[in-house]
């Protein structure tokens, strides 16, 4: 975040001496502390659990962060979090001093930040330290020989498409939603609103990360999509610090559907596909699902996030979307191409053949809900029922 606001570090400090400085300082504005879930089951008979997982969150291990890991952990179960993957700016010795294994009710997985080929990796679990002075090609080897979860991040900059090994995808970053508006509106909003409405006013769709994604996919990659928070707890404004862990762990979530609470479990779940996105200021999440088999099938034996089912005329996509006080709208791609746009809440519908399957959920303008992906392969004549 803080690129994003430096310029609003300006426009703040002149706003102070105007007649009304409006709503300046930002609090902590979530107060009662909540146990961290065990886990919320996902689809009986699948054998699943849904972890809230936040990504892209520094701490004092990165050059541009003081954060504390009790003030982290303490956000993350004000707002229902499992787990945390730290995402630090890397210097010789971070990894054997970063947090790892369950504090104070929160797994914290370790994790880096390197710039690569105009973007960012965020690369995790690592076990090592590594020679700092690596780059590019040789430094995306070094880390891929820890075999971590490496994830495109800071998409939008890349300059170079064809690295490899990638597992996963940052679809929405914190930092970039506000780069992509302009410093008036982010000032006027300042003044205006109080701190919750001013961060959720920028949660705004990123389209152009959907369209390489999508693209990306087409490409033939298996990319599991995810949220970052990029969370430094660092922008001070005349003395208050302006987004903070818990104002920005609130707004969205990662959810991944692992088998238990371990780092190997949720790293297993990323690498396989099974996660998808929440916002969750828009409404919490807990019983979204996708899945795809044959009718008669329990949801939980069918395919879902991350499978490679076999197409079959008889089999259905199926997608629950948890209840809302807020009408929503529901999107179906094939392909990056919108097939199905629906007001309707959960429904079935069968698939005009194999491709590549995702879900968008939308209250008005705002992105609610982005599913993780299906893989429905062709069929080849020899099949048997398959999931």
């Amino acid at each position: 975040m803080e690129q994003a606001f430096r310029a609003l570090r300006a426009l703040t400090i002149l706003a102070a001496s105007l007649p009304s400085a409006g709503c300046l300082f930002f609090g902590d504005e979530v107060k009662e502390e909540r146990n961290p879930r065990a886990g919320t089951p996902y689809l009986a008979e699948s054998g699943l659990k849904e972890y809230r997982v936040a990504l892209h969150v520094h701490c004092y291990l990165s050059h541009d962060s003081d954060g504390r890991i009790e003030d982290i952990s303490l956000a993350a179960r004000q707002h229902g979090f499992d787990t945390v993957i730290l995402s630090d700016h890397y210097e010789e010795g971070n990894i054997a001093k970063a947090p790892r294994g369950v504090m104070d009710g929160v797994l914290f997985i370790p994790g880096v930040e390197e710039r690569i080929a105009g973007g960012s990796i965020l690369s995790f679990p690592l076990r090592r330290d590594y020679d700092p002075k690596l780059r590019g090609a040789d430094l995306l080897a070094e880390l891929t020989r820890q075999d971590p979860i490496n994830v495109l991040a800071h998409i939008e900059e890349i300059d170079d498409w064809d690295m490899e090994p990638f597992q996963a995808i940052e679809i929405f970053n914190i930092h970039a939603a506000f780069t992509e508006v302009s410093f008036l509106r982010v000032f006027g909003s300042l003044m205006t609103s109080p701190p919750t409405e001013f961060f959720e006013e920028f949660m705004e769709p990123l389209e152009g990360n959907f369209r390489i994604w999508d693209r990306e996919l087409a490409r033939g990659r298996k990319l599991t999509p995810m949220a970052g928070h990029d969370a430094h707890d660092n922008v001070n404004i005349l003395g208050t610090i302006v987004g903070t862990y818990s104002q920005l762990l609130r707004l969205v979530s990662t959810r991944v559907l692992a088998e238990e609470w371990t780092p190997a479990a949720i790293t297993d779940a990323i690498r396989k596909g099974r996660t998808f996105v929440v916002f969750d200021y828009l409404g919490g999440g807990p019983g979204f699902s996708m899945t795809y088999g044959n009718e008669d099938e329990a949801p939980g034996k069918r395919a879902t996030f991350g499978d490679e089912p076999v197409f079959g005329p008889d089999k259905v996509l199926e997608l629950r979307v948890p209840d809302s006080a807020s009408p929503f709208e529901v999107s179906i791609l094939r392909n990056g191409v919108r097939i199905l746009r629906t007001d309707g809440g959960s429904f079935t519908m069968t698939l005009p053949g194999e491709g590549v399957y995702r879900a968008e959920v939308r209250k008005g303008r705002k992105t609610w809900i982005i599913s993780g992906v299906i893989y429905v392969k062709p069929r080849t004549g020899n099949e048997e029922r398959q999931p």
